[in-house]
């Protein structure tokens, strides 16, 4: 097949995507939910990059607890420290929901949230 004007690259699994790009808005054509990249497959260039932090794609309690073990941006911090918090007072989601969740969240509030 010719060269392709978008791009995407894979989650961890092979079958959601973390990225998506187009030399042009108009070469893009997301897709969304399961096996959203197959779909992509079918308009963009597949890309197997070694960047562990990038390939994980957030759909479950799960790969959020594992998205914070890796790491993070800042704002994603801050508002999982909110939430954290929210929880600890009494507001939002119930502790003990996902035990990975409550640790890696804990270990966020004890690092402090990233200005």
């Amino acid at each position: 097949r010719g060269r392709s004007a978008a791009a995407f690259v894979p989650d961890a699994e092979g079958s959601g995507t973390v990225l998506l790009a187009g030399a042009q808005p108009s070469a893009l054509q997301p897709a969304f939910g399961v096996d959203s990249a197959a779909r992509h497959a079918q308009h963009a260039q597949r890309l197997e990059l070694p960047l562990p932090a990038l390939r994980r794609d957030v759909d479950t309690v799960a790969d959020l607890a594992q998205a914070v073990a890796l790491g993070v941006g800042a704002h994603t911090a801050a508002a999982l420290a909110g939430l954290l918090v929210g929880t600890r007072v009494g507001r939002g989601r119930p502790e003990g929901a996902h035990p990975a969740l409550d640790d890696a969240l804990g270990e966020l509030l004890r690092r402090g949230s990233p200005s």
